[in-house]
C-alpha cells in the first residue's frame, strides 16, 4: 500500500473515533484534567521548588560578583580620564572580563533552561548530574551565545550611561530614532534569547538555524515576551531599589533573584515554543510510529498469504 493512501487512511479514522467520542461520551468521561492557570501552576512550582531555584542563583551570583568586582578592580587601577588613550587602554581589560563572562554564562544559562523545562514539563531529572552534563554537552554553542549576552549586558550598561547624558542636554529627532531603534533591538534580542537556550538543550540544530527559528518564535509569541519582559522590569526594579534605596531588598536577588528571571522567562515563552517546536515533531513521530505499525502488519499478512499459497500449490 502506498504512504500516503496510508496517511489518509489514518487521518480518516482518527476523524471518525473523534466524531464517535464527542457524540456518545462526555468530556470528563474521556479522562481530561481542567488546565490549571498558569498563575497558580507558576507559584505552585517556585514554592515545591525553592531550594533548586536557591542552588541556581547561587551559582549566577558568584559569577556575577567575581565579574563585577574583577571589573571594579580593573576600573580602580585603569580610571579612565579625560584622555583618548587612557580611556583605549582599558578596552582589552574589558575584552576579557567579556569573553570570561561569556565562557560561564552561555553554558550556565543552558544548564538552567533545561532544568526549568523539566520542571515545568514535570519530567523527572537529576539535579546536579543533569546540570553538569548540560553545561558540558552544550558548551560549544551556548558558549557563543554567551559571549553575545556578555556583549550585550556591557552595551546595556554602557547605554543607560549615554541615555542619561543625552537626557540631560536634550536629543533632538534623530538622536531619539537611533535611541529607539537600539531600545527595538535589544528588546528584540531579549525575546529570542529564551528560545536559543531552549532550541540548544532540546534539539539539535546549527546556529543559523537556531537564529532562525528564534527570531520566528519571537514573533508568534509577541504577547508572552511582552508580559515576560514586564515581570522582568519589575524585578529588575527591585534590585535597582536595593542598591540606591532599601539594601534589605537585595536579599531577593540573593535568595532567587537571578535565578526567578531565568524562569519567568522560559515559563512565559514555553507553552508557544512547545506549540511550534515540540508538538508537530510528536506528532510526526507519532504518525510514523503508527505508520511503521501498520506496514509491519501489513507485511506480516502478505507473508501468510504467500505461505498459504505456496501451501495449496504444494497440494
Amino acid at each position: 500500500m502506498d504512504s500516503k493512501k496510508r496517511v489518509k487512511i489514518l487521518e480518516k479514522e482518527q476523524k471518525a473515533q473523534e466524531k464517535f467520542n464527542k457524540k456518545y461520551y462526555r468530556e470528563e468521561d474521556l479522562g481530561k484534567e481542567k488546565e490549571k492557570r498558569s498563575f497558580f501552576v507558576f507559584w505552585e512550582l517556585i514554592i515545591e521548588n525553592l531550594w533548586k531555584f536557591f542552588m541556581l542563583n547561587l551559582v549566577y551570583g558568584i559569577i556575577f560578583t567575581f565579574i563585577a568586582g574583577l571589573g571594579w578592580w580593573i576600573n580602580l587601577i585603569f580610571i579612565p580620564n579625560g584622555e583618548y588613550s587612557q580611556f583605549i587602554s582599558n578596552i582589552p581589560y574589558m575584552f576579557v572580563i567579556v569573553v570570561f563572562l561569556g565562557i560561564l554564562l552561555g553554558p550556565v544559562t543552558a544548564a538552567c533552561t533545561y532544568i526549568f523545562q523539566k520542571l515545568i514539563t514535570g519530567k523527572r531529572f537529576c539535579f546536579f548530574s543533569d546540570f553538569l552534563r548540560q553545561f558540558a554537552s552544550n558548551f560549544k554553542q551556548s558558549f557563543i551565545f554567551g559571549v553575545f549576552d556578555a556583549i550585550i549586558v556591557a552595551s546595556v550598561l554602557a547605554l543607560w550611561w549615554l541615555f542619561g547624558a543625552i537626557m540631560s542636554i536634550g536629543a533632538d529627532l534623530k538622536t531619539a530614532i537611533i535611541v529607539c531603534l537600539i531600545a527595538f533591538l535589544l528588546f528584540l534580542y531579549y525575546s529570542m534569547r529564551p528560545y536559543i537556550y531552549l532550541q540548544i538543550v532540546t534539539v539539535n540544530l546549527k546556529i543559523s538555524q537556531i537564529l532562525r527559528n528564534a527570531l520566528f518564535f519571537a514573533v508568534l509569541g509577541v504577547k508572552s515576551n511582552i508580559l515576560s519582559f514586564l515581570i522582568f522590569v519589575l524585578l529588575t526594579g527591585i534590585g535597582v531599589l536595593g542598591l540606591v534605596w532599601t539594601p534589605w531588598l537585595l536579599l531577593f536577588w540573593l535568595i532567587c533573584g537571578f535565578s526567578l528571571t531565568g524562569f519567568v522567562q522560559i515559563f512565559c515563552v514555553y507553552k508557544v515554543f512547545h506549540q511550534h517546536l515540540i508538538a508537530p515533531e510528536e506528532a510526526r513521530a507519532e504518525k510514523e510510529a503508527e505508520l511503521d505499525s501498520l506496514t509491519d502488519v501489513q507485511f506480516d499478512k502478505n507473508v501468510k498469504n504467500k505461505e498459504t499459497e505456496n501451501k495449496n500449490e504444494q497440494d
